[in-house]
């Protein structure tokens, strides 16, 4: 049974790893076409808006890029540590908070993109109340995560 478990855990990391590097290479992309092309869904690069074109652009790209490659990073180092006899690795609880606050800085940047992407020279700045859900969702699976790295090390040393 445990081999069954190992074998799908590899599966998992896998499929989930390659879905990361799918997104992060699609961002890469679509940042590439829209800062060198020119016409519709391209950057119309204003005077006035520039700072904040260029921070949501950057930041959209290496935000949403910095996510996946920490989910990445945190799969990885957890299906080491299982593989190892540790149910929680400590490092990962630092991977989780700073993933959290990628998701939030990549997320407001997305949703700003047609901001940067805009012709009118006029600017909306939103912040979507889904980002701030899913943002403090992450810092709550963080904090749990911090809560169950110190268990399973007390565990450890009563056993």
């Amino acid at each position: 049974m445990e081999r069954k478990n190992n074998k799908m855990m590899i599966v998992a990391t896998i499929f989930a790893t390659l879905l990361c590097v799918i997104s992060i290479i699609w961002i890469i992309v679509q940042s590439y076409f829209i800062s060198t092309g020119s016409g519709e869904g391209c950057i119309a690069w204003h005077e006035e808006l520039y700072p904040l074109q260029w921070t949501i652009f950057t930041g959209r790209l290496i935000f949403k890029s910095l996510f996946y490659a920490l989910i990445i990073v945190f799969i990885v180092k957890q299906f080491k540590a299982i593989k190892s006899g540790v149910l929680f690795p400590a490092t990962n609880v630092t991977v989780m908070y700073t993933m959290s606050i990628s998701y939030l800085i990549g997320n407001i940047c997305n949703d700003n993109i047609e901001t940067a992407l805009t012709n009118t020279g006029s600017a909306a700045f939103v912040i979507n109340s889904d980002t701030l859900l899913y943002t403090a969702l992450l810092v709550i699976f963080a904090i749990i995560y911090k809560i169950a790295v110190k268990v399973s090390e007390e565990n450890n040393l009563t056993i």
